[in-house]
């Protein structure tokens, strides 16, 4: 199932985590992504990735989605 976007954002140093929510159950996701992710690749992007690995399953171990620079590269998500 793709994610759905709250709108609700937190940000540090670090990056920025971005709040979700699997549309089929509601459950919540959190997704993180750097700062230079976000400004370089844009975020409705970063959303897209996210979605896609979260389709996957390719989760981090405390569940939240993790967006890098490497994902965009062709074929790897």
């Amino acid at each position: 199932m793709p994610l759905d976007f709250t709108g609700r954002t937190n940000e540090d140093v670090t990056g920025v985590s971005i709040q979700a929510t699997d549309s089929g159950t509601g459950k919540p996701v959190v997704v993180r992504a750097s700062h230079e992710v976000i400004q370089d690749k844009g975020l409705p992007q970063v959303k897209e990735v996210a979605s896609n690995k979260y389709d996957v399953g390719n989760f981090e171990p405390d569940g939240s989605i993790s967006v890098r620079d490497a994902d965009f590269a062709k074929g790897r998500q």
